[in-house]
């Protein structure tokens, strides 16, 4: 129980703002935070999702729907403040690609690769040492989502293919030797041939 002491005038005030806090400490508010993101917020044994109620005084759940907070305005405010804060710092995401795909993500001597981080902002590490190659882009949300992007429209765009006819001769001699021509091209240019036969 709260004892409120003073006179009546005193106390019906005190409970008037003591009824008003705890309103306004009950609402809550939902924010929109990716399902994916949730355990960089949420941390290790909760560690991180602690701090972030210990420094804005609010309580914090997590669902579906994104992070929920409970709490004054304030607090509310100063929550989604610090979990953005979280959220801007670097992270990293990782997406399987056939080798082909590593090839042409990578590109002439990194060129491509290089490209896309430039614009980016994105880091992006291309790993061939298992049989199914694997791209880790770190960075912001903002930055991964715009990387990933940018590599799917290089691996699905028209405008990255081109054919080129060639003779049967030239064929022939591009896959010679268990196509030894052909992979040295592709590795040496970073792109992915193949060769189709019309008619």
């Amino acid at each position: 129980a709260l004892l409120v002491k003073g006179g009546e005038e005193e106390k019906r005030a005190a409970k008037e703002g003591l009824v008003e806090f705890l309103d306004r400490a009950a609402e809550t508010e939902t924010f929109d935070v990716p399902e994916r993101e949730h355990f960089r917020l949420i941390g290790p044994q909760g560690k991180a999702v602690l701090a972030l109620e210990k420094e804005s005084g609010s309580s914090i759940t997590f669902g579906k729907g994104g992070m929920t907070v409970r709490g004054s305005p304030e607090q509310r405010a100063k929550a989604w403040e610090l979990a953005q804060e979280v959220l801007a710092r670097e992270g990293a995401s990782t997406h399987r690609v056939k080798s082909e795909e590593a090839r042409l993500i990578i590109g002439p001597g990194g060129s491509t690769v290089k490209d896309v981080e430039r614009s980016t902002g994105a880091r992006i590490i291309v790993s061939r040492a298992d049989a199914e190659p694997r791209v880790q882009i770190r960075g912001s949300v903002e930055a991964r989502e715009r990387a990933w992007e940018r590599v799917r429209y290089l691996l699905t765009s028209d405008e990255c293919r081109r054919s080129v006819e060639v003779s049967v001769n030239a064929a022939e001699v591009l896959l010679a030797d268990r196509a030894a021509a052909l992979s040295r091209i592709e590795s040496e240019m970073g792109v992915c041939l193949s060769i189709e036969r019309e008619g």
